[in-house]
């Protein structure tokens, strides 16, 4: 459970991340937004197989990512650390505020932290005081719980920042 959490975290915090370059007026920034949500939407298509997710593509930057049934939840962290790697190495820095918070991309030496993946699912995932990442995912999964959350993103990316805001779902698919 604790690596679904790391992985709704790591696919959030990269679609947030990814989504935050959209808002800027300058035409220059305004294409390499564009450039970058292209770039962003094939990685997720290559990289997201659909025994693990489905991801759908809303008006403008809402995201809907539903999470197949009983998934392997180690697919789900490794799927979502290697779109975390790949993403986040292309980012020169990035920031995302969920519900008034605001979580970190890099750490303060320009690496990725890792650990902002784990903050970022259990504030997603409403993890209670003192309960763990691992409780909050078994709740999500085995409830067959939706999050809905909007977001704020700043990114930065090949010299030019950008801003977006959206809303982000979670959910997982029901038996049929």
């Amino acid at each position: 459970m604790k690596r679904t959490i790391k992985s709704i975290s790591v696919v959030a915090l990269m679609l947030f991340v990814m989504l935050s370059l959209f808002t800027s007026c300058d035409a220059e920034a305004w294409d390499k937004r564009d450039e970058f949500w292209e770039a962003f939407k094939d990685i997720v298509e290559d990289k997201v197989p659909d025994t693990i997710a489905e991801v759908e593509w809303g008006s403008k930057y809402d995201i809907t990512v539903t999470f197949i049934d009983d998934v392997d939840v180690g697919d789900v962290y490794s799927t979502a650390m290697e779109m975390f790697g790949v993403l986040g190495s292309a980012v020169e820095d990035g920031k995302l505020e969920l519900d008034g918070k605001t979580f970190n991309l890099k750490d303060g030496e320009g690496g990725l932290d890792d650990a902002v993946v784990v903050a970022v699912a259990k504030h997603l995932l409403g993890a209670g005081e003192g309960e763990s990442g691992t409780e909050a995912a078994d709740n999500f999964l085995t409830e067959k719980g939706k999050v809905t959350s909007a977001y704020k993103a700043r990114v930065w990316y090949e010299g030019e920042a950008f801003n977006i805001k959206g809303t982000l779902v979670f959910d997982v698919t029901t038996p049929k």
